[in-house]
């Protein structure tokens, strides 16, 4: 996969997908954009989800329905974002 180190955020888009959301929700899900910018999709293992979105589980559970099950570089199953990864 390539690398790149910018990562485009389309303001209007972004505030208008994440209003229904918490400051800590947003929080964790840009977060998680991040992570799978720069190192690829995010694994399935809740435990590592919540340590790289740095909040509790709860937090997770009410943003992981926007994260779709793609596959790793590696062959295993991980979890994206549709537009992050058109984007790239």
């Amino acid at each position: 996969m390539l690398r790149t180190p910018w990562m485009p955020l389309y303001c209007d888009d972004f505030v208008s997908s994440c209003s229904d959301m918490s400051c800590e929700e947003i929080g964790a899900y840009i977060r998680l954009l991040c992570h799978i910018w720069s190192r690829g999709p995010l694994p399935t293992d809740e435990a590592v989800i919540v340590r790289i979105a740095g909040c509790k589980k709860r937090i997770w559970k009410s943003i992981s329905s926007r994260f779709s099950p793609c596959q790793r570089d590696d062959g295993t199953s991980g979890l994206s974002q549709t537009r992050l990864g058109s984007e790239r």
